[in-house]
């Protein structure tokens, strides 16, 4: 006995993806979500950069040059990706 062609073709197509789910609304958990994920790219950013310049300056043999260097750029790069991610509409 096969199903009743009508009850079969009145099922949603798209179960399971994003157009059969509710929309939840933008509120302050979306926000918070964004906010700590720019505070931690612009922490990450310095931080890998400079421990990077950090083990250059170790084996060059300087003292603190591309420590200084490498935080400065981790702020370039990580100001340039916040921007790149969310600044733009």
């Amino acid at each position: 006995m096969s199903p009743d062609p009508v009850l079969v073709r009145s099922r949603p197509a798209m179960i399971g993806t994003r157009e059969s789910r509710p929309r939840r609304p933008l509120g302050l958990v979306e926000g918070e979500n964004v906010a700590w994920s720019v505070m931690s790219l612009l922490v990450a950013g310095p931080v890998l950069y400079g421990f990077i310049g950090w083990g250059i300056d170790g084996l060059v043999g300087t003292d603190q040059v591309f420590l200084g260097l490498g935080v400065v750029v981790g702020f370039v790069l990580s100001f340039y990706i916040v921007y790149a991610r969310y600044g733009r509409t």
